[in-house]
This record gives C-alpha cells, sequence and structure tokens, in this order.
C-alpha cells in the first residue's frame, strides 16, 4: 500500500493534455511573466542602454548585458520546471541571434596582448599593353 503522500503527489500533479496544449500554457505563463517583468525599472533602464549605443558592435554588447537582466527577473518570478526550461531556450536563442560568426572581429590591443598584422594590399601592376598604349602619342 502506497503512503498517503505518494498518493497525494499522484492526484495533485496536472495531468498533461498534450504537448501542444502544454506548449500553449508554458506560452500563456511566458506572456503574464514578460507582462510583469517588461515595465521593472532595472529592466527598462538596461533596454534604454542598450539602444543608445553609438555603433552596432557596442549595441550588441549591451543587449547582451540587457537580456541577462531580463531572463534572469523572469526566471526569479517562474513557478514551473518547465516554464524556467522556456526561459533558458528563449535567452539562448536570444543571445545566439545577436552572434555575427561570419564577421571577422577586429582584435584589440587591450584584448589580446599583441596587435595583429595589418593585411596589406598589393599594388596594382598593369599590363605591357596598357604601358605601350600610353607611351603612343597620336598627333
Amino acid at each position: 500500500m502506497p503512503e498517503l503522500k505518494q498518493l497525494d503527489d499522484s492526484f495533485n500533479k496536472p495531468k498533461s493534455l498534450g504537448t501542444a496544449a502544454d506548449a500553449l500554457q508554458v506560452h500563456a505563463l511566458w506572456r503574464q511573466l514578460k507582462n510583469r517583468t517588461v515595465n521593472d525599472p532595472d529592466v527598462k533602464a538596461a533596454k534604454n542602454y542598450a539602444q543608445a549605443a553609438p555603433t552596432d558592435l557596442e549595441k550588441r554588447k549591451r543587449l547582451r548585458t540587457y537580456y541577462e537582466v531580463y531572463y534572469q527577473r523572469m526566471s526569479a518570478l517562474a513557478t514551473t520546471p518547465e516554464l524556467k526550461v522556456a526561459l533558458q531556450a528563449l535567452k539562448d536563442t536570444h543571445q545566439a541571434i545577436l552572434a555575427q560568426p561570419r564577421v571577422r572581429p577586429s582584435p584589440t590591443p587591450e584584448l589580446s596582448g599583441t596587435p595583429s598584422p595589418t593585411p596589406t594590399s598589393t599594388p596594382f601592376k598593369k599590363k605591357a599593353k596598357e604601358k605601350q598604349k600610353k607611351k603612343k602619342v597620336h598627333k
């Protein structure tokens, strides 16, 4: 015979209505958290600071900080483990968007100790025919 605590736990667990319904429920809880968190003064300040960045690189750095603050607040208010997992996935997605894997970053001296060599361009060489054409002067 199972203990009383085990029986209570089995009856108090909400039954799943299916994956689509569970996803919809998590989405609804996320929207409620978003509405509560978006008006938080720290979150607003972080967003305004990110929007005021002078360069694209600086804006992406500031947005990473904003997403850290934003999702930290939401995770603190989250009540279910499923919602916390969904919040972490959303945070990872938002921060992955900020990465620019196809852009080669230019290392700065304070980050990399030694300056990187700057590629030099090769001088444009004129073909022999072009040189000859310029030498010929028609009178």
